[in-house]
Parts: C-alpha cells; structure tokens; sequence
C-alpha cells in the first residue's frame, strides 16, 4: 500500500514540477505579445512633405493636370512620422487609403503608389474611370521582409502618375503594430526551460502509462 502511495505521490510531483516549467516558459515567450502597441495616423500631405498637392487641408492630395511625357517622374504625395519606444519594434504595418476623392469631388488619373520604394497599390485605367463616380478603397499589409522600410521612423508615399489629367486621393492611413524585443538574457533560459517541459511531461505520461 505504501509503495503504491509513494508511487502516485511521485508522479503528483513530477507532473505539478512539469506545469510549473511549462508556465515559466510559456510566460517568457509570449511575454512580447501581451505588451503589443499600436500606432495608428493619417498621412501628412501638407507642404513639409509634398511640394506637389494643391490641396491646403494637410491629408487629401491631388496635383496640377499633367499632360507631360508618361509614365511621369515620382511625386511625393505625404509622410508620416512616428516614434518607436525603446526596447520595441516594428512587427506588422498596414497603409490603406482610396483612389479619387468623394471629399473633392473628383475621380484620378492610373498612378502607382509606393512607401519607400515598395509599391503598395495600383490604380490602372478601369480603376481611375470607376473614381469618377466613387472612390475606390485599397489597402496594403507588408511583409515581415519589408517592414525594414520603417526602420527610419518614417513612412513616405509617393506617386508614379500613368495616365494624363491628375492624381487624386483621399486620406491615407498607416497603422503600426509595436512588440517588446525580447531581452538577450530571457531568451537562453527560456531555450533551456523547454526541453525539461518536454521531458517532464513525458515522464509523466509514462509513469501514468
């Protein structure tokens, strides 16, 4: 009887020490995910950054008519400046935006839209003639690979024009998820923590077996 208790009792402890490691692992890996911050704006269009709109409200755009050679020299359309606290960084980033603006009362020309130098919407021909009677939303998410554009605490829209008449465009917005970089020291032991959750719970699993 006693070496039966003994028995359960030991695999009591050794499950219980295996949950434990379990929860201190857990805790130090998604730690980074529970202090998750957002950064969210509207793209400044004013003259600090585009010498080209001859809007005067700070976030719709649209320029002189171009009838020049095409495709048209990149024109900056706005930017948007942000700040990265210590100890975080940039881990996902969403700009969206429409095509034409209903708040203007004008459709646009075919453009191509980048944010430092990553193309992140098209508006071709069957596009810009749809503007003419409502706006047309887009939207782009970047890739982990292209999150290094933000790197400078700066994000700047620009315009290739593709077609004559003018660009024509609504407010922008940029939204910015910011995650904790994990700490040099609570990385090792977090690796090290895992493969005794492993072996503990396997242990047990055994024992009940």
């Amino acid at each position: 009887m006693n070496s039966k208790t003994d028995r359960l009792a030991a695999r009591l402890r050794h499950t219980r020490i295996a949950r434990a490691t379990l929860c201190i692992a857990s805790t130090a890996l998604f730690a980074c995910a529970a202090s998750a911050t957002m950064i969210t704006g509207t793209l400044d269009t004013s003259a600090a950054f585009s010498a080209t709109n001859q809007s005067t409200d700070g976030t719709t755009y649209y320029n002189a008519p171009y009838t020049g050679v095409l495709p048209a020299a990149a024109v900056a359309v706005g930017g948007f400046d942000f700040t990265v606290p210590s100890g975080f960084e940039v881990s996902s980033a969403t700009i969206s935006g429409n095509f034409g603006s209903n708040a203007l009362g004008s459709g646009t020309a075919a453009v191509d839209l980048f944010v430092n130098a990553i193309q992140v919407a098209t508006c071709d021909s069957g596009c810009a003639a749809a503007t003419q009677s409502a706006d047309v939303a887009w939207s782009f998410t970047f890739t982990p690979a292209e999150l290094g554009a933000f790197a400078g605490n700066s994000a700047v829209l620009s315009a290739v024009q593709e077609d004559v008449s003018q660009i024509v465009l609504d407010p922008t917005t940029v939204s910015l998820t910011l995650t904790a970089v994990p700490e040099p020291a609570s990385l090792p032991m977090t690796l090290l923590a895992l493969p005794l959750v492993a072996l503990g719970l396997r242990r047990a699993r055994s024992r009940r077996a």
